[in-house]
């Protein structure tokens, strides 16, 4: 998928004094990201956007695009998944009753999202499919309580 979307990936080399740059960061004695270190995996997830974090890798990243990724760039590529998507759908209880409008998730978003490593900011965001809507069933009539009136699909 990255590879069709432009990118290469190799794997990151980081300087062996980087763990104890890391564990300074983490009691707060240092940024994190400084001495030339990457930023941690926690911070990397953190300024990604999206509501989860499903993984995250740090690697050297390359777009053959005119993308702010660049070349050779040292980066985490975090995978995330966004709030559902709700769109409002007509919910019924029988074809005898009145239908009403409600919001129904419809979708989730997964995306690519790739942070610096030296500066924690995200780059650019990749979507990677969503999935299917589902099906639509017919509805035989919607009533629209602002205005009264009944709806009939095709009519």
């Amino acid at each position: 998928m990255l590879t069709r979307a432009g990118y290469s990936v190799a794997a990151a080399r980081v300087p062996p004094y980087c763990g104890l740059q890391q564990a300074a960061a983490d009691r707060r004695w240092l940024p994190s990201g400084t001495a030339g270190c990457p930023v941690s995996r926690a911070d990397a997830e953190a300024a990604a956007p999206g509501t989860r974090a499903l993984e995250a890798v740090l690697a050297r990243v390359s777009s053959t695009t005119s993308s702010p990724v660049g070349r050779d760039r040292l980066a985490w590529l975090v995978v995330t998944r966004a709030s559902p998507i709700a769109a409002p759908l007509v919910a019924f209880c029988g074809p005898a009753t009145a239908m009403r409008c409600v919001p129904r998730p419809v979708a989730t978003v997964t995306a690519v999202v790739f942070v610096d490593a030296h500066t924690g900011q995200p780059l650019e965001v990749l979507p990677i499919g969503m999935p299917p809507i589902g099906r639509m069933v017919p509805v035989p009539a919607i009533v629209q309580p602002a205005i009264g009136a009944v709806v009939r699909p095709g009519g």
